[in-house]
């Protein structure tokens, strides 16, 4: 009777899993946990699956056999021949796998998957001479082909025979006559070796003379701009090109990227303006600098930017949003009057209705969060709400109507307001916003049930909102407290209503109350609290005070990791506490993995230049 061919593979499978230690034919000091075979059965199976599942398990020696076996059987079949190779080469059995791939060769002399096999074994096995020959080899039977030239330049890199490749890009230049060629692998290898001039020079060579180069050398240009102790290297490079290419465009945007990320910005102000003449592109180029020093909230380099923009006499319709980048930049920087000023100009002589509307909301809040004057922000805010039917912009209005509401203690009045919000706003981060204040409304009136479940439906609607941890613990803290530890939470309710209605001695006696009564689980998150409060009040010395309090009594607290992320945001504001603040974040790196501020840690330490990049 035959046996279904499914049912004897899963007999063969079984057979694998139960078989204990197996002893290759003339391998017989090396176990592999594989099968018990016969050799000599010449019925072997022609499925691979038995095959792929013992080189899955790490079972080369196996693999190897009952490979070896089917090729026998079939010396022609490409897919028995690769596994096969595979395991040599795990196995580190390069004279077979030399052997297997000479034959090959011999069948198959122009298949150049062979040839590359056969030189990564011996690259593995590390005999110069024989790499050399081979390598000669492959040339003489593929003359004049740069592809396959290229594939074994790639080869010896990726081995680490960087002096080997290099070697053979100049021996490539001058055999195809062509001193240009493989630039963009040559300057791989110079910054490898850390030669960052010639690395420079190679790049733009490729930029200039490979047009399939210029996005990969764009990119690895744009890196080695930014690797720690290469910018002297590469501006002088840079210039040195520039002396014979005064007008080199492109030499000049990369040397102006150098020059800010080196913190030369007087020179990188000069070269934005010199790429933008030689362009002709009418204040583009002084945009796109405005715009990077703006990402990297190098307010100074846009206020100056701005102001040059503004005192040149070309129409500036194309760049115009240049002036909310100005604003802002006066507002960051607290000229908080100027930053009126710019927003007004754009008010009165922008046509767009939305930038009207954008610009009238920032004056508001400038007057409502830097000036503290509720009263002139609620007018702009008003006038937004009145005027511009304007989704985004009405709803953002609105949403600061309510929070002056809160601010003068109009708890009704802000809910009226989050209840229209609710029916109007259409975007889950508008909805997320309404429904944390409107849950946040119930904890103030100490409606604690109606609070906890307000925040348990936020997480179920928005899980992965901006609110939801922030909702979670709100409703853990009043689960824990609301019966056993009703004063508490009651007064724990009071700090943060006080706070929403900025009375600074309210929220600190409050906060400090429940941390000197040592009988809650809200001491813990009461002093991050209180530490945060000094913080956002800039007395670093009681914010750092109250944080060592914490470290002295409540280390195993849930919140003490939240309050040693705020030491070292404090500390790092220092140049001189950088290194502790470091230290302070690779610790929380390594014990609070789970908190959900590991990111922003992760991404504090890469800027900080103590951590490698994930991938």
């Amino acid at each position: 009777m035959k046996m279904n061919k499914n049912l004897a593979l899963s007999v063969i499978i079984f057979l694998i899993i139960v078989a204990g230690p197996v002893y290759a034919s003339g391998d017989s000091d090396k176990k592999d946990p594989g099968l018990i075979l016969d050799r000599n059965q010449s019925s072997w199976p022609t499925d691979f699956t038995l095959v792929r599942d013992l080189i899955r398990r790490g079972a080369f020696i196996s693999a190897a056999g009952l490979l070896e076996d089917m090729y026998a059987q079939n010396p022609d079949n490409r897919e028995i021949v690769k596994l096969l190779l595979n395991c040599y080469i795990e196995l580190k059995a390069f004279p077979k796998a030399e052997l297997l791939l000479k034959r090959q060769l011999e069948k198959y002399a122009f298949d150049y998957f062979y040839h590359e096999r056969l030189l990564d074994v011996y690259l593995k096995s590390g005999i110069d001479s024989t790499i050399d020959g081979h390598i000669e080899g492959i040339f003489e039977r593929f003359p004049g082909n740069q592809s396959i030239y290229r594939a074994v330049i790639a080869r010896l890199v990726d081995y680490g025979y960087g002096e080997k490749a290099l070697n053979l890009i100049e021996h490539g230049r001058r055999q195809f006559g062509n001193e240009s060629l493989f630039a963009l692998e040559r300057a791989a290898l110079f910054e490898i070796k850390g030669d960052y001039y010639a690395a420079v020079q190679e790049y733009l060579t490729a930029i200039r003379t490979d047009t399939t180069a210029i996005a990969p050398a764009d990119r690895k240009l744009a890196s080695l701009v930014r690797h720690p102790g290469a910018a002297a290297e590469v501006v002088r490079a840079l210039h040195d090109v520039l002396d014979s290419l005064p007008d080199d465009v492109y030499a000049l945007k990369v040397l102006q990227e150098t020059y800010t990320k080196d913190g030369r910005f007087e020179d990188a102000f000069e070269i934005s303006i010199r790429v933008d003449s030689l362009t002709d592109s009418k204040g583009l180029e002084l945009f796109r600098y405005l715009t990077k020093c703006w990402e990297r909230k190098l307010f100074d380099q846009v206020i100056r930017m701005s102001e040059y923009v503004d005192a040149k006499d070309f129409r500036k319709e194309l760049i115009s949003e240049y002036k909310f980048f100005y604003g802002e930049a006066l507002y960051r920087t607290g000229r908080y009057h100027d930053a009126v000023a710019v927003y007004d100009f754009i008010y009165n002589n922008y046509p767009q209705a939305r930038d009207k509307a954008l610009a009238l909301l920032e004056m508001g809040r400038i007057y409502r969060y830097g000036l503290n004057d509720f009263d002139s922000a609620r007018v702009y805010y008003d006038s937004v709400v009145n005027s511009y039917n304007i989704s985004p912009a009405h709803n953002a209005a609105w949403t600061e109507i309510a929070g002056l509401h809160l601010v003068r203690g109009k708890l009704d009045s802000a809910e009226t307001v989050y209840r229209k919000l609710d029916k109007w706003s259409h975007s889950d981060q508008s909805r997320e916003i309404v429904a944390y204040n409107l849950g946040m409304i119930d904890f103030y009136r100490k409606n604690f049930d109606d609070a906890d479940l307000a925040f348990r439906k936020l997480m179920t609607d928005f899980p992965r909102g901006f609110y939801v941890n922030d909702a979670l613990i709100n409703s853990l803290i009043i689960r824990e407290s609301k019966e056993v530890y009703a004063e508490p939470l009651s007064l724990y309710a009071e700090a943060l209503y006080f706070g929403a209605r900025l009375m600074p001695d309210s929220v600190r006696s409050r906060l400090e109350t429940i941390i000197e009564r040592r009988q809650s689980p809200l001491i813990g998150l009461s002093t991050y609290k209180l530490a945060g409060f000094y913080s956002g009040l800039g007395d670093t010395v009681s914010a750092l005070q109250t944080i060592s309090r914490m470290e002295e009594n409540h280390r195993d607290d849930y919140f003490y990791p939240y309050a040693l992320k705020l030491k070292g945001d404090i500390l790092r504001q220092d140049p001189a506490g950088r290194e502790q603040a470091g230290q302070i974040y690779k610790e929380l790196l390594e014990k609070y993995d789970s908190y959900p501020f590991i990111g922003e840690i992760r991404e504090t330490l890469q800027q900080l230049d103590m951590v490698q990049p994930t991938i």
